[in-house]
């Protein structure tokens, strides 16, 4: 999906080796419709966006915390993003982002894996 997104926006993919190269000489904004709403690819194709000359719609995007944290942070820095939280972003592209100091969100998966952790360190002191 992140490649297929890259292609739409005007990015020449080279897979060689196992690596991927990617480049372009503009970034064409457009209309993307992810498969399935990939936090991931949501956050990349945002990412690409913000510099694009024109604007970028993202159907079916990922709505979780972090896409509205990442946005937040790019709009902080000069970005203007809409719609971060919902199923449709659109993304206006600004011709350069400025420095900023930001406090990215607690990452809630590695709080889950730690929770885990502890959940099996009680079971395992309770079976000895």
């Amino acid at each position: 999906m992140h490649l297929k997104a890259f292609k739409e926006l005007g990015i020449n993919i080279k897979e060689e080796s196992g690596a991927i190269n990617c480049n372009t000489e503009k970034i064409i904004p457009t209309e993307i419709h992810l498969d399935f709403p990939s936090v991931g690819a949501t956050e990349n194709i945002m990412l690409v966006s913000v510099l694009a000359n024109g604007t970028t719609v993202i159907k079916n995007a990922a709505m979780e915390p972090e896409i509205v944290d990442l946005a937040n942070m790019l709009n902080k820095m000069g970005a203007k993003i809409e719609g971060a939280g919902s199923n449709e972003i659109k993304i206006t592209g600004v011709k350069h982002l400025k420095d900023v100091s930001y406090n990215v969100m607690p990452d809630r998966i590695e709080a889950g894996t730690l929770l885990c952790a502890v959940a099996e360190t009680r079971r395992k002191n309770k079976t000895k």
